[in-house]
């Protein structure tokens, strides 16, 4: 699949919505699907409603909830298939959203026709922050990455200098990195945000996060012109 290419899966609950519409009946899905398409690439959404009850208003049983959910037909969640969940529909199915693979992250940054000088990169357990590295680093000017263990990527730095005479900045605090004064920044994180603050946030950039857990975007709302986005942004921009 190419990088421009992304499935989204979004479940919800259907306040009125029954499993059956007989007692002795099959099982009654209801998916939507739309595509938009882009230059280049495209984004195609499945819609599963997940009805409130059984049959008729009678609630759930375990075994009749489980047999519904295995009978729901969408691609799997995976690489390029990313799934997102309203809250009833997170307990419906006692799931929750996975951090954006490596795919789905760049595929987020193309999508948003991010363009970008420097990037900064808040090493997170589910990054793949080594194939961000080899990713970009023939064409951005300065990266910087902050984590928990200098030690860590000591290997990789010393690597993309004698590969690619890159200096790769890194820091076990923002404050740290030495972020060039001009051009556009990106700041790529997950859950970790090592105690980020939206005054230490460079004007003018953009911040992706990973995950949906809105920490990112709470701080990025009270930074000085900074924009969020997440995979969650693709999923209302195509409703």
């Amino acid at each position: 699949m190419a990088l421009e290419e992304m499935t989204v899966v979004y479940f919800v609950m259907d306040k009125g919505g029954t499993g059956k519409r007989k007692r002795r009946g099959s099982w009654q899905y209801r998916i939507e699907s739309r595509e938009k398409c882009g230059r280049d690439g495209s984004v195609r959404l499945y819609r599963v409603c997940l009805p409130v009850y059984s049959y008729k208003k009678k609630p759930w049983k375990e075994k009749d909830r489980s047999e519904y959910i295995r009978g729901i037909e969408v691609p799997s969640e995976g690489r390029n298939v990313c799934y997102f969940y309203d809250e009833e529909a997170k307990v419906f199915l006692g799931r929750k959203e996975e951090p954006l693979s490596l795919e789905g992250l760049l595929f987020l940054i193309w999508y948003r026709q991010i363009v970008f000088d420097s990037l900064i990169i808040l090493q997170d357990r589910e990054l793949e922050t080594e194939e961000l590295l080899e990713k970009y680093v023939r064409d951005t000017r300065y990266i910087g990455v902050v984590t928990s263990s200098g030690e860590a990527l000591s290997e990789a730095k010393e690597e993309l200098l004698e590969e690619y005479g890159f200096l790769l900045d890194i820091s076990t605090d923002f404050t740290g990195l030495h972020i060039p004064a001009k051009g556009s920044v990106l700041i790529v994180a997950g859950e970790e945000l090592y105690g980020l603050t939206p005054l230490q946030l460079p004007g003018g950039a953009v911040f992706v996060s990973t995950v949906v857990s809105g920490a990112a975007k709470r701080l990025c709302a009270r930074a000085k012109e900074v924009r969020y986005a997440d995979m969650k942004c693709i999923l209302q921009d195509v409703l």
